[in-house]
């Protein structure tokens, strides 16, 4: 069992779908520790997947603070990737 938690302005459902569209300072926390903070996010139950087109910001496990623009993942944020990603990353090991 997981636990997503996902806050925005506005959330837009379709019920029969079971889809739904959160707009305005989306952010999503999952129990794992990742965080993701995105302007839109669809979230696809049928499918299990989560996804943006947007610039996203995306913490992981480690703390690692990531950016890009366009996301896709499945609803537990395990299997992740950024579309273009930007930025740099520093391995302090």
């Amino acid at each position: 069992v997981y636990t997503t938690n996902l806050k925005s302005k506005i959330a837009e459902v379709d019920e029969e779908e079971d889809f739904l569209i959160a707009i305005g300072n989306v952010v999503v926390l999952s129990d794992s520790g990742v965080t993701l903070f995105t302007d839109t996010l669809s979230w696809d139950n049928i499918r299990e997947k989560v996804y943006t087109d947007d610039k996203v910001i995306f913490i992981t496990e480690e703390q690692d603070t990531l950016y890009g623009i366009g996301f896709e993942s499945d609803v537990e944020l395990d299997n992740w990737k950024i579309l273009k990603p930007t930025g740099v990353f520093h391995d302090n090991e």
